[in-house]
């Protein structure tokens, strides 16, 4: 089957050109994410008699409906969906770009692999994910907040600050009565009384979102043992949370333990050879601790500059750039 896809967001049509060749089976896929180009595409001799479908964002829908009559002969047969930025411009036979992916190939009437026998997909009911940023990227801490934020709009979900250095509370110019520290004393308590205490104690509501704060600095790290990291993990567990969030900064004790409890890791990366070398690194020690079908590795193009242009305020990050690739990430999960 062949395909054309457009659209102006390079880092979107990447994302979708893995997602659709790792899950639909054997596809032959064109993309431009260049209007000037597309638009010379279109005069050439039997371009656009060559695909089955074309999933299209704006503006190259329009480009094919304006040119396609002045470029006599080479009208095309092919299903066209319309690639909606926005929910207002849904029609029929469009794809909301912050769907679940898998919506998208019911429209193109594929199923992914794994529905007819073949080799199954992942299950994207995950219970705890785990993020984490080799290269220190510096966005971590809003990428997390966004990432639990959209978890918690279909679902209750916690973030757990599990780094040894943590920014988070500053970041958001708040703090934590209680935190990781408390939690993991209250564990190794004697009072069985103290041990039944719920963690919903230990939680803070920090801009709408339940935060487990992180411990006050690497010294606490380097106090809580594995076996008590693995006590966190359960208490954890129990909790009514459905999804739950670690964000840590380092592979450290904490690491070790709760990364075998993860459904999935996500690797926030940068493009570049320099970055490869750590990522390359990280990504090996994964697949030796935890298998090769956990880790994720999303690559964040932005900078804190992209987000802040001097004043700026965490509300932000709800109806910005970041928070609208975090979602675009997560369709192709």
């Amino acid at each position: 089957m062949n395909v054309l896809i457009c659209d102006r967001d390079e880092s979107y049509l990447k994302a979708l050109v893995s997602f659709m060749m790792s899950t639909a089976g054997e596809l032959q896929i064109t993309t431009y994410s260049d209007e000037e180009c597309f638009g010379e595409a279109l005069y050439e001799e039997d371009f656009l008699k060559t695909f089955d479908y074309m999933i299209l964002g704006s503006p190259y829908f329009e480009l094919i409906s304006d040119l396609q009559e002045e470029a006599r002969g080479k009208e095309s047969s092919a299903v066209r969906i319309y690639l909606a930025d926005n929910e207002d411009t849904m029609g029929e036979n469009a794809f909301y770009k912050y769907q679940s992916a898998d919506k998208l190939l019911e429209l193109m009437s594929l199923k992914p692999d794994g529905v007819d026998g073949k080799t199954k997909r992942k299950d994207n009911s995950k219970q705890i994910i785990g993020i984490i940023s080799p290269i220190h990227h510096e966005l971590l801490v809003p990428y997390a907040m966004l990432y639990t934020k959209m978890l918690a709009e279909e679902d209750s979900a916690l973030l757990v600050d599990a780094q040894q250095i943590s920014i988070l509370a500053a970041f958001c110019g708040e703090r934590f009565d209680r935190n990781l520290t408390d939690l993991v004393y209250m564990l190794e308590s004697k009072s069985s009384q103290e041990k039944d205490t719920a963690i919903s104690s230990y939680i803070s509501n920090i801009r709408g979102l339940s935060v487990l704060g992180a411990a006050s600095g690497p010294g606490e790290y380097n106090a809580i043992t594995y076996d008590e990291w693995k006590g966190v993990v359960n208490k954890i567990k129990e909790s009514g949370f459905s999804k739950v969030v670690v964000v840590f900064d380092c592979i450290q004790q904490g690491f070790e333990a709760i990364a075998p409890e993860c459904d999935e890791i996500i690797e926030l990366a940068r493009q570049g050879a320099f970055y490869e070398l750590s990522q390359e690194a990280f990504a090996g020690m994964c697949r030796d601790m935890l298998g090769s079908d956990v880790l994720r590795r999303v690559y964040l193009p932005f900078t804190a500059a992209d987000i802040d242009c001097g004043n700026f305020q965490v509300e932000e990050l709800w109806d910005g750039r970041l928070n609208e690739f975090v979602r675009k990430a997560a369709a192709f999960v």
